[in-house]
């Protein structure tokens, strides 16, 4: 169980450590993985508040390892999202990136109290907030996935509709 502070001024450090030690009650498996993630929100100026989170899992090592032990995402496939929309990707398959390798991730939303619907007659004076986001994860030996959307979000995030695009860009990274 843990405690989230909301509102912190702080960005909120996140150390992680999962390993998979052979022999233990009959299990074969041999894997160690950190992770580092950083979450800060931002509110610049009283019309625009930013939110990211980044996060880097490094494999420290793979002898053995089965497909419930690789490093998923969270992604989605049907029009219907549940949970926080700032950690997960609209349009990535479920399974296409579980990985061994080592990845980054990356999810920045832009929370706007005026860009394009707002400034409207009428739909001015409504609490809908728009927001632009970005998803990017950067796995290894993999082509780069990324999205881009604008949403607009009411009912302080009860209801939220996003237009999206996704896309793959061939950057392969290699190496340890």
């Amino acid at each position: 169980m843990s405690k989230n502070y909301l509102q912190d001024k702080l960005p909120t450090f996140q150390l992680g450590f999962t390993n998979g030690i052979p022999s233990l009650l009959g299990s074969d498996v041999n894997f160690g993985k950190l992770d580092i993630s950083v979450t800060e929100r931002l509110p610049l100026r009283h019309w625009l508040t930013v939110k990211a989170k980044i996060t880097h899992r490094f494999f420290l090592y793979n002898t053995q390892s089965y497909f419930p032990d690789y490093s998923q995402f969270n992604g989605n496939r049907s029009p219907v999202f549940n949970g926080d929309p700032l950690y997960m990707f609209r349009q990535l398959d479920y399974y296409s990136y579980a990985t061994t390798h080592n990845y980054t991730t990356l999810h920045g939303e832009f929370d706007f109290k005026r860009l394009v619907i707002k400034r409207l007659p009428f739909i001015n004076m409504t609490r809908i907030r728009e927001v632009l986001f970005y998803n990017g994860l950067l796995v290894q030996s993999q082509s780069s996935y990324q999205e881009l959307g604008y949403g607009l979000e009411a009912f302080g995030g009860l209801i939220r509709a996003d237009v999206f695009a996704g896309f793959k860009v061939c950057i392969i990274v290699t190496g340890n």
